[in-house]
């Protein structure tokens, strides 16, 4: 018999897959995985995309407090590992500067309009609540847009 735990991850996993999908990208594809629990290096956030290793997102066991956060958090971490697999993480944050972002925030600004763009609500951005042009602009680079 598993633990009891074991069982409740594995809910979770599922619900958080389940999530991911409907952002209408191809994250297995691309070998990204879902893993339960605080981020080994950077403990105690809702959500962590792993910088190092490029596949894997963890959801932390606070981020399953509120369906809303929770689907925010995923898509947000989700949108982070679309930043990279885009290849165009320069572009990405470049897009962000009108609304007075660069570098890393700019990507973080970016990943909450994406998360929006794919569902999440608006009001629940962790950064910033992003506006219609932005959003719209990174709907633009979803759909394969980058001039």
């Amino acid at each position: 018999m598993a633990p009891a735990g074991a069982a409740d991850a594995g809910s979770q996993l599922k619900q958080v897959e389940s999530l991911a999908d409907t952002s209408g990208w191809d994250w297995r594809k691309v070998h990204v995985q879902f893993r339960i629990g605080f981020a080994p290096t950077a403990c105690c956030h809702w959500g962590v995309y792993d910088p190092n290793d490029h596949k894997t997102i963890w959801i932390g066991p606070t981020a399953f407090g509120d369906a809303t956060r929770l689907r925010y958090v995923v898509l947000h971490e989700l949108a982070h590992a679309w930043q990279w697999h885009s290849h165009r993480l320069k572009k990405l944050s470049a897009d962000m500067a009108p609304w007075g972002y660069s570098d890393l925030d700019a990507l973080e600004a970016g990943a909450d309009c994406i998360a929006t763009d794919w569902g999440a609500d608006a009001a629940a951005g962790h950064y910033w609540t992003c506006p219609p042009d932005a959003r719209g602009l990174m709907a633009q680079r979803l759909a394969g847009q980058w001039k």
